[in-house]
């Protein structure tokens, strides 16, 4: 499997599958849906499910193993953010608000109205685009995260889902936000794109692990000991190990991937400038 798939889908095509019935939400629980963890989560909802903005993704993650299912090109780019960072060691996405009684609790209490399927008309389980497990200092924490366009904020209606969002994960005692595209740094954003793409080994087909353990250490002793550009080091390491040219350079953003090499995301990674190892 490719490390992305994306489709677009037409307007006339948007078409919810799932609809919401007290059955469904039991079918749905059974099948273990927003269950478990790491390779063996399975999100409430599925890229095949509902189609969001007309663009879908389906990345293989590097923390997980598992292909996520994403609805936005915002969740893509935070999801590709979250999945380099080494503090963060789970992401579960599309995570089910449960039971449904306690949202519609929440709702009443707030005033608000509880979203609903418009052609059931019965409450429709709600979702927080992502619940990530961290570790900070030998802490195990979880922050809860929504991912919302700037130019919907506005919008009054989800400010109301967001509320009870919101109280959710307040009655749990869990960090909760929501990130906006405004918010996202374009730096670690664009990092994050760059090295994401080169997460495991068969990305850097047709070099084993063997060799990439090579090259690594080549590549590692040469960029703390000498002051020269990117671009210097990893030519010289394709020409060192008779590989085709820019073969070196994706061994790099695979270490910076997979955290075993750790740099500052937010400074540019530059081909024009010596890359940094912390």
């Amino acid at each position: 499997m490719s490390w992305q798939e994306s489709k677009s889908y037409p307007s006339a095509m948007a078409r919810y599958k799932f609809r919401s019935t007290p059955a469904s939400i039991a079918k749905r629980i059974a099948e273990g849906r927003g269950q478990g963890a790491g390779s063996h989560y399975r999100p409430w909802l599925e890229v095949h499910d509902f189609p969001s903005r007309g663009v879908i993704h389906r990345p293989l993650g590097a923390k997980t193993g598992r292909v996520h299912h994403l609805f936005s090109n915002l969740e893509f780019m935070l999801f590709l953010i979250y999945d380099v960072l080494a503090c963060i060691t789970d992401i579960r996405e599309q995570f089910p608000l449960l039971p449904l009684e306690e949202t519609l609790e929440i709702a009443r209490e707030l005033g608000v109205k509880h979203p609903t399927d418009p052609a059931t008309r019965y409450p429709t389980v709600m979702t927080t685009d992502f619940l990530l497990k961290l570790e900070i200092q030998h802490q195990t924490l979880f922050h809860a995260r929504a991912a919302k366009y700037g130019t919907d904020m506005d919008d009054s209606r989800l400010r109301e889902k967001l509320s009870i969002e919101h109280c959710y994960w307040r009655r749990r005692d869990l960090n909760w936000g929501f990130i906006t595209d405004k918010d996202v740094p374009p730096i670690l954003a664009a990092n994050a794109a760059l090295v994401h793409p080169f997460h495991l080994l068969s990305d850097l087909h047709p070099l084993n692990e063997k060799q990439v353990r090579r090259i690594a250490f080549y590549l590692n002793q040469r960029m703390r000991r000498e002051e020269l550009s990117l671009i210097n080091i990893v030519t010289g390491s394709d020409q060192k190990f008779d590989l085709p040219p820019g073969k070196s350079f994706t061994v790099v953003c695979h270490l910076i991937a997979r955290n075993v090499w750790k740099v500052d995301l937010l400074k540019p990674i530059s081909m024009n400038k010596r890359l940094i190892l912390l």
